[in-house]
C-alpha cells in the first residue's frame, strides 16, 4: 500500500478506504475482463472520488498486488518439524480467510495473479528442501512444486463454489495429504535419468 497513516482513526479510515477499493475491483473483475476497468470506473463503482484512489494506490495493478499479497502471506507451509496438527491448522486458518474472502480469490484467480506470488512464496521458502538432500533434482522438484501450489488453488477455488462443500478441517486434510504425498512422488523418481 501506498499511503502511511499517521493515527488510529487515519489508520481506520485509511483502511476502510483500501477495502472500498478492493472490494469494488473485485466486483468489476467478477463482471468483466481486467483490461476494461479504469480508475474513474473503480471510483464510480467504490462510490469514492480519484484524489482518495490516489492517496491509497497509484494503479489498478497496486489494488491487485495488495490483495494477492493477503493471501500469499497466509499460505500455509508444511514444516515438517511441527507436529501434525500444527500445520492442519495453518491450512485451516488459510482456508477460512479464503472462505471469507471468496470473491476476491475467484478474482484474483481469473486475473491469474495469485498463482505467481504463491509459487513464488513457495519457491522462496522451498517447501521441502529439507527432505531429501544430496537427491533432490531442482527442475522436478520446482514442477513439484508449481504442481502441488496450483493444484492447491484450484481445488479451493472449486471448494468456494461448491454448493455443500466440505469443512475447512476436512479441506485442510485433504489438501496436506495431497501434498505430503508429492514426497513419496519425488522420492520415487530415478532423479539420475532426468539429470
Amino acid at each position: 500500500m501506498d499511503a502511511s497513516p499517521t493515527s488510529p482513526r487515519t489508520n481506520r479510515r485509511a483502511e476502510q478506504s483500501r477495502n472500498l477499493i478492493q472490494d469494488a475491483l473485485t466486483r468489476l473483475i467478477l463482471d468483466r475482463p481486467e483490461h476494461r476497468i479504469t480508475v474513474t470506473t473503480l471510483c464510480r463503482e467504490a462510490g469514492i472520488n480519484r484524489s482518495t484512489f490516489y492517496a491509497h494506490y497509484r494503479t489498478i495493478e497496486r489494488v491487485l498486488d495488495g490483495m494477492e499479497r493477503a493471501f500469499a502471506e497466509r499460505l500455509p507451509l508444511i514444516n515438517e518439524d511441527h507436529p501434525m496438527s500444527e500445520n492442519l491448522d495453518e491450512y485451516e486458518k488459510f482456508l477460512r480467510y479464503c472462505r471469507t474472502h471468496s470473491a476476491r480469490f475467484i478474482a484474483l484467480r481469473r486475473t491469474g495473479k495469485l498463482e505467481g506470488s504463491m509459487l513464488l512464496r513457495a519457491e522462496t521458502l522451498d517447501l521441502s528442501t529439507h527432505r531429501m538432500p544430496g537427491r533432490r533434482n531442482d527442475e522436478m522438484h520446482r514442477l513439484l512444486v508449481s504442481y502441488a501450489v496450483e493444484g492447491t488453488l484450484a481445488v479451493i477455488e472449486r471448494w468456494l463454489t461448491e454448493p455443500e462443500p466440505l469443512t475447512p478441517e476436512h479441506l485442510s486434510h485433504v489438501l496436506l495429504g495431497a501434498t505430503l504425498s508429492l514426497d513419496t512422488v519425488e522420492s520415487s523418481l530415478d532423479l539420475e535419468s532426468f539429470d
